[in-house]
């Protein structure tokens, strides 16, 4: 994992926090770029894969994203907690588009349990089922760096 410490303010974050603060059911800010070069920004549900270092993002294979990949693989990307102190993960990252349904669904469940808790409501079933759907597309980031930092440490109790 390679980090940079691109803010003069607030702490760095070491990779264990920033693989922590990666499990944390905040939204993640992806930031594709659209044909004219501007980029659309779109906050998501994710899933981030301590053992391979990927984030996962489910969309459909004719969205904006998906589209916007398939020209330019890069992606930028933002986790932020909304309140001070806060803490801050974003980065660039490869971007690449699964298409297996199989694949997707094994994902999108573990998305599912980090933030709905189970399989069984209903948000959670649409969403598998999409994932399993002729339509469905994952979009798997491979980052390229992350730019960490903390204002929790350097707020006095």
């Amino acid at each position: 994992m390679k980090i940079v410490q691109t803010s003069t303010a607030g702490s760095p974050m070491s990779e264990q926090k920033v693989r922590e603060f990666l499990g944390s059911k905040i939204n993640l800010q992806i930031a594709t770029i659209g044909k004219n070069g501007d980029p659309i920004i779109t906050p998501v549900w994710f899933y981030y894969d301590p053992d391979n270092e990927r984030i996962y993002v489910i969309t459909s294979k004719t969205s904006q994203k998906a589209t916007n990949i398939r020209r330019k693989n890069l992606i930028y990307f933002n986790l932020d907690e909304d309140s001070f102190p806060m803490r801050c993960v974003k980065g660039k990252a490869n971007a690449n588009i699964s298409e297996d349904p199989k694949f997707n669904v094994s994902v999108v469940r573990k998305m599912v349990l980090k933030y709905l808790g189970n399989t069984e409501n209903p948000t959670a079933k649409q969403m598998l089922d999409n994932a399993g759907s002729s339509d469905s597309a994952l979009i798997e980031l491979t980052p390229l760096y992350y730019s960490a930092w903390d204002f929790t440490k350097t707020v006095e109790s």
